[in-house]
């Protein structure tokens, strides 16, 4: 899911558009590299430098390692990712997580429709 964080240029950047403060990422979690192991890691890419990092682990939530997710840009510097398949556990999940482009975090929603948690799916769009 694409997203925009603000940047502040080091001092080992050039100054130039690739250093402005609204920088356009892309943001990938999860995945299935080794079946039946899902993959937990959160990575960003940023087009306009090439280049890709992975967010580390803090003591902030994140999502369950997981594939089959949806994510998608709420605003400019928000991604909401709902659902997914965990293969090793058989486990379709139902959570809904948002995450903080500016803080680069992740935040659980508690979202139910009616009183109920909504429908866990897996592989859907």
């Amino acid at each position: 899911a694409v997203y925009r964080r603000s940047f502040v240029p080091s001092i080992n950047r050039p100054t130039d558009e690739r250093t402005s403060d609204r920088l356009m990422r892309i943001l990938v979690f999860g995945g299935y590299p080794d079946p039946p192991n899902t993959f937990r890691g959160s990575w960003v890419y940023t087009p306009v430098v090439n280049s890709w990092y992975r967010l580390p682990f803090s003591s902030h939530s994140h999502p369950a390692d997981r594939t089959g997710h949806t994510m998608v840009s709420l605003c400019e510097t928000t991604v909401v990712l709902f659902g997914g398949f965990q293969d090793r556990e058989r486990y379709v999940f139902h959570d809904t997580w948002l995450f903080d482009g500016i803080r680069e975090q992740w935040k659980k929603l508690e979202v139910k429709l009616d009183g109920h948690y909504l429908t866990p799916l897996a592989f859907h769009t």
